[in-house]
């Protein structure tokens, strides 16, 4: 039986056996290059996902393309599962992984994490004048929740004992409570209030009562900081010049501005 200590040795020692091709250790490394390798995972819509035509598509990938874009070599997508993402990124098979992969702390001893790229999570979302900033602001509000949905348990821990949980069996049953007035809130994504600000109902929605909050970055190979300071450079120019908020409005249906 291998031990974990052999198994480890065995992972580093391949890694080091890996051609030059897949460890690039900075942008001159990357365009010498003239490509450059990026995870994504395409089973994961509307971030990741294969076109009608089998072309990667999806957030992660038109961010990858601005990316090889701004290097300027032509992309080359490594695809990955949630499950070997960073793998593929320190074994040296991609240079970054662009695929949802949340800042955590855990994560950063493993690898370098680029300035947040997207913001997601699930929040409570109610009239823009509506007070409800805290879990104690839930005393006494009827609130609306997808039943069984990733929000359920969220919401289920932020109540209070006057708190009245309606759960309805999919979005637009939550949306349709919210917009007659029959709750006060609903526990729902970051996206939805933007959404529903477009339909033209005469009232204005907006994220609320923060009940999980999901920061993705740019991952790259620890002890890289040229390549680190670059992209954080990308990122933020992406994030001046409205080419991200555009990215976000075509793929997630919000600007990522009006996400916070």
């Amino acid at each position: 039986m291998t031990t974990r200590r052999e198994f480890s040795a065995s992972l580093v020692a391949g890694a080091l056996a890996l051609p030059a091709l897949g460890r690039a250790q900075g942008v001159a490394d990357i365009t010498k290059r003239r490509k450059v390798l990026i995870a994504v995972d395409t089973s994961n819509p509307p971030y990741g996902t294969l076109s009608a035509s089998m072309e990667p598509d999806g957030y992660d990938v038109a961010v990858a393309r601005l990316l090889a874009k701004k290097l300027g070599v032509p992309l080359e997508i490594v695809p990955v599962t949630a499950q070997t993402r960073i793998s593929a990124l320190l074994s040296g098979r991609a240079d970054f992984v662009i695929s949802t992969l949340t800042i955590t702390p855990e994560r950063a001893q493993q690898v370098d994490f680029s300035q947040p790229y997207c913001t997601a999570g699930f929040v409570m979302v109610a009239q823009k004048d509506a007070k409800l900033a805290t879990r104690e602001d839930l005393a006494g509000k009827k609130v609306a929740v997808i039943r069984n949905g990733a929000a359920d348990p969220l919401i289920t821990a932020a109540a209070q004992p006057t708190t009245t949980i309606l759960r309805f069996d999919d979005d637009a049953g939550i949306n349709q409570a919210l917009m007659t007035n029959k709750v006060d809130a609903i526990a729902t994504g970051l996206l939805v209030a933007a959404q529903l600000n477009k339909l033209g109902t005469g009232k204005t929605y907006a994220n609320k009562l923060m009940l999980s909050k999901a920061e993705f970055g740019i991952a790259m190979r620890p002890k890289q900081p040229e390549l680190v300071a670059w992209t954080n450079a990308f990122v933020a120019g992406l994030k001046s010049s409205g080419e991200l908020d555009a990215v976000s409005l075509k793929y997630l249906g919000a600007k990522q501005s009006d996400i916070g």
